[in-house]
């Protein structure tokens, strides 16, 4: 599936995976072909078996001056916030090998690995949110703080992702306003704010929202204290990718979803 970027000038179509535009460390110099080894690697985690293997998302994240020829695109600092979900019993689910939440935090290494002299924050949430990771080049430090974080790093269960949306448009420095973007890595399972607002007032700051859903439809069980976690009727707790909120956000700021 092509997607396509409007600009003042002309619209392009660019048939290529938001994810390969920052794994293949195009994001911050130029988007040319994609990498087909990022697909592969994603596989590799776990997260590609139903939202990543395709690379069907367009290379909506490079952002900046278009050239004709190849349709390659050029900018000068880009700025990356991804959005981490770990406060919620969901994270631990286990669609993927470990859990989601170890799964999705193998994939932003690989991203992290990537990246060059783009700078990169990490935001993690639940029921609130905070900044784990202020915007930086310095990669190794982006990689310490993420392998640091574990559903016990917020102390309040939840997927807040509109107060994580918030935090992260405060986070942004003042460099490459045209040339910023948030990806929210989560379950979407019982959000309980108002994402979709925080997405649309980012879009119409030039901000834009991808989502990657991490989990399955059918669901799975949740691991707790070496038993299954059950409600308060004693039934075991499913929990399921709520791909449809993720969407909506997505389309609110002006993103993808996958």
């Amino acid at each position: 599936v092509a997607g396509c970027i409007v600009d003042e000038r002309r619209t392009v179509f660019l048939p290529f995976s938001i994810v390969d535009a920052v794994v293949d460390g195009s994001v911050g110099r130029s988007c040319r072909h994609a990498d087909t080894s990022v697909c592969q690697s994603l596989a590799v985690d776990g997260l590609a078996d139903r939202h990543l293997h395709a690379c069907h998302l367009s290379r909506v994240l490079c952002l900046g001056e278009w050239h004709d020829e190849e349709a390659e695109v050029s900018v000068s600092c880009f700025q990356l916030i991804l959005l981490q979900h770990i406060g919620s019993n969901s994270m631990l689910a286990e669609d993927y090998s470990p859990n989601r939440l170890e799964r999705a935090k193998l994939a932003i290494t690989r991203l992290v690995d990537k990246l060059r002299d783009d700078r990169i924050g990490l935001i993690v949430f639940a029921g609130n949110s905070f900044v784990q990771l202020p915007i930086t080049t310095d990669y190794v430090s982006a990689k310490m703080f993420l392998n640091s974080i574990s559903t016990e790093s917020v102390p309040v269960q939840g997927t807040a992702m509109g107060d994580a949306i918030s935090t992260a448009m405060k986070s942004f420095s003042l460099q490459s306003e045209k040339s910023r973007a948030v990806i929210v890595i989560t379950d979407g399972e019982n959000h309980e704010d108002d994402p979709v607002s925080a997405a649309q007032q980012a879009a119409e700051l030039g901000v834009r929202v991808f989502t990657i859903g991490v989990g399955s439809p059918e669901g799975k069980p949740i691991p707790f204290e070496g038993e299954l976690l059950k409600d308060k009727n004693g039934e075991i707790v499913v929990t399921r990718l709520d791909e449809s909120i993720l969407r909506d956000v997505a389309d609110a700021g002006n993103g993808l979803s996958t």
